[in-house]
């Protein structure tokens, strides 16, 4: 295989595919809340609402499934 060197050849824009849970965070309002199956689910989002600058709580339910409130 031959190696060719090209020029002027323009690099692409970086596109950063964002997880539904950092979506998700950056759409919720306060008082809002999320009912979510499993902790790891709840973990990663109340995450990711403090890195986009709120504040959240997190509470396991009776029927052992978690909510995510963002609070501030």
């Amino acid at each position: 295989m031959e190696i060719k060197i090209e020029k002027n050849i323009p690099i692409p824009k970086y596109t950063r595919r964002r997880s539904k849970y950092y979506i998700t965070a950056k759409e919720m309002k306060v008082g809002d809340s999320v009912h979510l199956l499993e902790r790891k689910n709840a973990n990663t989002l109340y995450s990711y609402i403090l890195k986009t600058g709120g504040k959240s709580i997190s509470r396991k339910l009776e029927d052992g499934t978690f909510r995510v409130w963002k609070v501030a």
